[in-house]
């Protein structure tokens, strides 16, 4: 699969009832893409080393840094991969271990020769790519996950979404640290709960881009719908109406 933009729409995720805790170590990745272009013959050799020993980093540091790690080794530019590891916000440093462990695995595994490849699971993401991407909204690749269940009020529901996802972007781009916003909303006596997340090797301009640019696939793909994420390189949107984020964390 290559690094073009397209949409790919996902199963319908199943129903629960209570928090949830993040067990992405166990769990299949959402998602993957592989760039399909190969590596230079004499260069791949040192690329192979140079890209493990980075996602051996991101596995190290990740969890140890508050969810987040970045960087990229090699001796020279033909050889230099550049790399980025982000655990969802609510997700505990154990969990987050286990998901950057499994998706540096994995993602060597089904991309083997690949210069530029990306994996998302529930808990984490992991990208890397022989270009310096940090910075920079990735919008080459953009997938949907929906709830098929429909509001019984499309219009109202709808409506409170996108105010309940406004206010989640303006936070998690000038006001969470982490750049990780959650929060809650009622909607007819129930409530509608939301999260938003960008990388954080973005700036707050970047970080609102991206997320701006994913609340407006939100009709396209979740309109009327009780839970969708929308989720890319650079940032994700996640709601639904039940409580989602992991068991016993605290924003």
């Amino acid at each position: 699969m290559s690094f073009r933009c397209f949409l790919a729409v996902a199963a319908a995720l199943l129903l629960f009832q209570g928090p949830l805790t993040i067990r992405a170590a166990a769990a299949a990745p959402l998602f993957h893409t592989c760039s399909n272009a190969a590596k230079n013959s004499t260069a791949s050799g040192r690329y192979d080393v140079a890209l493990s020993s980075l996602l051996g980093y991101l596995r190290d540091q990740t969890p140890r840094n508050d969810g987040f790690a970045l960087g990229s080794l090699g001796s020279s530019l033909r050889d230099r991969p550049y790399g980025v590891a982000l655990c969802r916000g609510d997700a505990s440093a154990a969990d987050c271990r286990s998901c950057v462990g499994n998706a540096t695995a994995e993602i060597l595994r089904r991309c083997p020769s690949d210069k530029s490849a990306a994996i998302w699971y529930d808990g984490c993401t992991v990208r890397y790519s022989d270009s310096d991407f940090f910075g920079r909204v990735d919008d080459r690749v953009r997938f949907y996950l929906i709830n098929t269940a429909n509001a019984s009020d499309a219009a109202s529901f709808d409506g409170k979404l996108r105010e309940l996802m406004g206010r989640l972007a303006r936070e998690a781009a000038y006001v969470a640290p982490r750049m990780f916003a959650e929060g809650v909303i009622e909607e007819e006596e129930k409530k509608l709960y939301g999260l938003v997340e960008c990388s954080r090797d973005l700036g707050s301009g970047e970080c609102k881009k991206c997320v701006g640019e994913a609340i407006g696939q939100l009709p396209r793909c979740c309109g009327g719908k009780v839970g969708g994420q929308v989720v890319g390189g650079s940032c994700r949107i996640r709601y639904e109406v039940y409580p989602f984020l992991a068991a016993g964390f605290k924003s």
